[in-house]
C-alpha cells in the first residue's frame, strides 16, 4: 500500500519534506529549519496517504515521533492499515477530537493486531444481521427482556452491539477493538531510528541483465577499481543508470560519473567525511548552496570543499535583516535589546552590506567569502561600504 505525507516543518526556516524518509534527508530538514532533536515544530501537511492522517495529526509534532510512526505505517499490510483508520476513528469519538497526539496515534499502530475488520459492513443493520447470520454470541441482547427485543429495530440493536463490541464504522467497513490499546513503552516494537550510514556518497550502478553493483565511498583505491572493472566487464551498454546517493542530498542530483571519475569521486566522499568529522557537515551544505543557481558537477563540488576555508558560516543568521542588524550593532555600537527596525530598514541594510561584503544568503545561514572566490565570479564591491563581517 502507499504511505506517504507530504508536509512543510517550520522552525527557524521552513522546509518541505516526504515522510517516512532517510537519515540524510531528516539530518538535512533539522539543518535547515535548526529544530533541535526532542523539540516540537509546526507542520503543514500538503498531501497524505492515507487521506485522513490530514485531520488527525497534530498541528505541532515531535519530527522523530512522526518518523517512527510513518515508518509503523509503512510496513503494515492493508488489513493492519485499515484495522488503524477504525481504531483512530473510534478514540477520536471517545475523546470528542479530532486531532491526536502522537504518542496515542504510535500505540494505537502497536495494538492492530488485536483488532478485526469485516469489509461487508457499513452500518448497524448490517452488523445485527452478520450476528445473527454466523450465529455468533450476543450476551448484550440476550440480557434484554423479550419484549423490549422485540420492539427495537434491526438497527439499534446492532448499535447495542456495536457499542458493546468497542466498534465503529469506516470507509473500509467494521471495526471493532476488543483487544484495548496497547502501549509502545517497550522499544522493541518501534522501528529504529533512521542510523546515520557509515558511507557519505553511495553510488549503484542499475542493469535489467544483472543484479545492481553498488559502491560505498569513500573506500579503497582498490575497492574502487574492482568495481570499476566489474561494470566495465557490462560493456558500454550494460547499465541502464546510476544512482548517486550522499549525506548531503545537493549531491544526489550531480551529474551520472563517467567511470573514469570514480577515483574522483572517491575523494570528494573523503572531502566530505573529513569535514564531517571537524564538525563541519552543515558548513559543506551550504557553501555547495552558493551555486544553487547553476548546475554542480563532481569538478566544481571538488573544489568548493577543497576550499572550506575561504569561507566562514554562520546558521545563526538566516536572513538579510539579521545581517543588517549585525553590522548595525558593531557600526554603532547598539545593545541587543535596541528596538533597529523603528530607525532603519534592516532587511534593504543588510541586503547592501551583504553585496558589500561578499556574503550570501543559502537555505543554512549566510556564508561570507573571506578570499576571492575559487569557483564563482567576485562580486563587484560597492564603493561605499559598511562595516565588514567581524564575529
Amino acid at each position: 500500500m502507499s504511505i506517504n505525507l507530504h508536509l512543510k516543518l517550520a522552525g527557524k526556516n521552513t522546509k518541505v519534506i516526504d515522510l517516512p524518509s532517510s537519515w540524510a534527508e531528516l539530518e538535512d530538514a533539522r539543518h535547515i529549519t535548526q529544530i533541535p532533536h526532542g523539540e516540537p515544530c509546526r507542520i503543514y501537511i500538503f498531501c497524505a496517504e492515507p487521506d485522513h492522517l490530514k485531520e488527525v495529526l497534530p498541528d505541532e509534532v515531535d519530527i522523530d515521533q512522526l518518523q517512527c510512526f510513518m515508518e509503523m505505517l509503512d510496513r503494515m499490510d492493508e488489513r493492519q492499515a485499515d484495522c488503524l483508520e477504525g481504531s483512530i476513528k473510534f478514540r477520536q469519538f471517545q475523546l470528542h477530537r479530532t486531532q491526536l497526539p502522537l504518542p496515542l496515534l504510535i500505540d494505537l499502530a502497536c495494538s492492530v493486531d488485536a483488532c478485526t475488520i469485516q469489509y461487508d459492513i457499513y452500518d448497524d443493520a448490517d452488523l445485527y444481521q452478520a450476528r445473527i447470520n454466523a450465529g455468533a454470541p450476543t450476551e448484550i441482547l440476550d440480557r434484554l427482556p423479550r419484549k423490549v427485543r422485540k420492539s427495537l429495530s434491526p438497527m439499534e440493536l446492532g448499535q447495542l452491539l456495536r457499542l458493546a463490541e468497542d466498534g465503529v464504522f469506516t470507509s473500509k467497513g467494521y471495526v471493532s477493538i476488543p483487544g484495548g490499546t496497547k502501549h509502545a513503552h517497550d522499544k522493541a516494537m518501534l522501528p529504529p531510528r533512521p542510523a546515520k550510514p557509515d558511507w557519505t556518497i553511495h553510488l549503484e550502478f542499475r542493469s535489467g541483465i544483472v543484479q545492481p553493483i553498488s559502491l560505498s565511498l569513500p573506500n579503497t583505491p582498490d575497492a574502487v577499481q574492482d568495481v570499476l572493472q566489474q561494470v566495465k566487464y557490462l560493456g558500454p551498454d550494460g547499465y541502464d543508470d546510476i544512482k548517486i546517493s550522499s549525506i548531503i542530498p545537493s549531491l544526489n542530483f550531480l551529474s551520472p560519473p563517467i567511470l573514469d571519475d570514480l577515483p574522483r569521486l572517491n575523494v570528494l566522499a573523503q572531502l566530505i567525511q573529513d569535514a564531517d568529522q571537524r564538525g563541519e557537515l552543515v558548513k559543506c551544505k551550504a557553501v555547495l548552496a552558493l551555486m544553487d543557481d547553476r548546475p554542480v558537477d563532481l569538478s566544481t563540488a571538488e573544489q568548493l570543499l577543497q576550499s572550506l576555508g575561504s569561507y566562514q558560516f554562520y546558521p545563526e543568521l538566516t536572513s538579510a535583516a539579521d545581517y543588517g542588524r549585525l553590522c548595525a550593532r558593531a557600526a554603532y555600537g547598539l545593545k541587543e535589546g535596541d528596538l533597529l527596525s523603528d530607525y532603519i530598514d534592516l532587511t534593504r541594510y543588510g541586503e547592501f552590506l551583504m553585496k558589500t561584503n561578499d556574503v550570501s544568503l543559502t537555505r543554512y545561514g549566510l556564508v561570507h567569502t573571506l578570499s576571492p572566490d575559487p569557483v564563482r565570479s567576485p562580486l563587484v564591491e560597492a564603493e561605499t561600504g559598511g562595516p565588514s563581517m567581524q564575529m
